[in-house]
Formats: structure tokens, C-alpha cells, sequence
């Protein structure tokens, strides 16, 4: 397995991409078009660590990255056609959990909300290709 990288646009017209975890070039293109995404070549350079559970157990709940992540691997699932809008913001979604946690913290919903949300990352993080683990 190694890292790959495609590019695509923003809404507003201007570019950005994203790492994909693929055994080959071909696995990796597949994922790309899944997402709608181009230009797929081998990534060069370190890789910025974007699973929400990484993070959240490195830095804890808190942390602003901790949100920007989730929203993106949200986004590369939706892209790729393996979760719905419900799957990202209903009840027991990933992001609505996040959101019981920053409202009310770690005894939010009869406590041990930390680990809760962390299994709610690892589920998304399952359903989107381009992944490691």
C-alpha cells in the first residue's frame, strides 16, 4: 500500500485534493473517479495525518482539527457513494455525536462520550476508500 494523491474543485472554482491509501496506481485511479476526482499521481512529501480518530486520540475532542476532519473524510465518503446525508448528520452519526460531546462534554448521553465518538470516526473512516486501516 502507498500514498497517491488527485486533485479536484471547490464550489467556488478553485482547486485542492486529497491523499488516497492504494495498493496501485490503477486501485487508486478507481477510488479517484469514484470521488469524481483527477490527475492521480504518487504523493511526494509527508502526509498530514486526516483521521478524526488519529486526531481525537492524539489531541483530544476539543481540538478545532478535530472537526475539520471529520467534515472532509464526510465528504470523501459521500463523494465515493458509501454513506448518505443521514449517515453524516442524523442521530448516532458521526458529526451529531461530536456535537452531543461539545455541547455537554464527556458525561453528555450517560457518559464515556469520548469512546463513543471515536467508534462513530472509525465507522465512517471504515466507509471511505482511500484509507488506511
Amino acid at each position: 500500500m502507498m500514498w497517491f494523491v488527485s486533485d479536484f474543485d471547490l464550489p467556488n472554482g478553485s482547486q485542492s485534493f486529497s491523499e488516497i491509501w492504494a495498493a496501485s496506481l490503477g486501485d487508486a485511479q478507481k477510488i479517484a473517479e469514484k470521488r469524481g476526482f483527477r490527475n492521480v499521481r504518487r504523493k511526494r512529501g509527508p502526509v498530514k495525518e486526516m483521521r478524526p480518530s488519529v486526531l481525537a486520540e492524539q489531541r483530544g475532542l476539543d481540538d478545532p482539527s478535530i472537526l475539520h476532519a471529520v467534515c472532509f473524510i464526510g465528504f470523501l465518503a459521500a463523494r465515493s457513494g458509501t454513506v448518505t446525508a443521514e449517515d453524516l448528520v442524523a442521530d448516532d452519526s458521526p458529526l451529531h455525536e461530536l456535537g452531543h460531546y461539545l455541547h455537554g462534554g464527556e458525561n453528555m448521553r450517560g457518559g464515556n462520550m469520548t469512546a463513543r465518538v471515536i467508534e462513530r470516526f472509525r465507522w465512517l473512516e471504515k466507509r471511505t476508500p482511500g484509507l488506511p486501516g
